[in-house]
C-alpha cells in the first residue's frame, strides 16, 4: 500500500530579492515567512552551484513556496508549479498589471494558462473547482 504523500514546499529560484518579493506576495498573495542563508558547502553539495545563497521562505493558502535568490536562472525544463485560482480572468488581470503575461495553449478542446515569474519559474493556472 503507498503511504499519503503531503506536499511540504516547492523551491524555485529567483533572479533577485524584490522580483521574488513582487510576485510571490504581491501577485500570489502569499506572506514571507522568513530568510534564511544556504552555506556555500552546503549549496555546493545540495545543488551543484559553487556560492552561497540566500533564500526565502513564502506562505500562503497553497502552501510554501522557498524561493533561492540566483542570478542567470532562465533555462530550459518541464519544471513547473500547478496552482488553483478562485477567478482566473480575475489572476490573470492582476498579472497584467504587475507586466506579467499569460500564455494560453490548445490541447485539443481544453486551453491551458500558463504565466512565467520575473525570473523565468513556470506556472500553470486553473481554476478552482467547486467541491460536492
Amino acid at each position: 500500500m503507498v503511504e499519503p504523500v503531503q506536499l511540504l514546499h516547492v523551491a524555485l529560484q529567483n533572479e533577485s530579492i524584490d522580483q521574488a518579493e513582487l510576485f510571490f506576495e504581491s501577485v500570489l498573495g502569499c506572506k514571507k515567512k522568513k530568510t534564511f542563508r544556504l552555506e556555500k558547502t552546503l549549496a555546493k553539495e545540495i545543488f551543484g552551484l559553487d556560492q552561497e545563497l540566500e533564500a526565502i521562505q513564502f506562505e500562503g493558502d497553497m502552501g510554501m513556496f522557498e524561493i533561492f535568490i540566483c542570478p542567470s536562472t532562465h533555462f530550459a525544463s518541464a519544471q513547473h508549479v500547478c496552482i488553483a485560482v478562485k477567478d482566473r480572468d480575475s489572476f490573470l488581470l492582476t498579472c497584467r498589471r504587475y507586466n506579467i503575461p499569460s500564455q494560453l495553449v490548445h490541447r485539443g478542446e481544453k486551453t491551458l494558462y500558463f504565466i512565467r515569474d520575473f525570473s523565468g519559474n513556470l506556472f500553470e493556472v486553473k481554476e478552482q473547482t467547486a467541491k460536492a
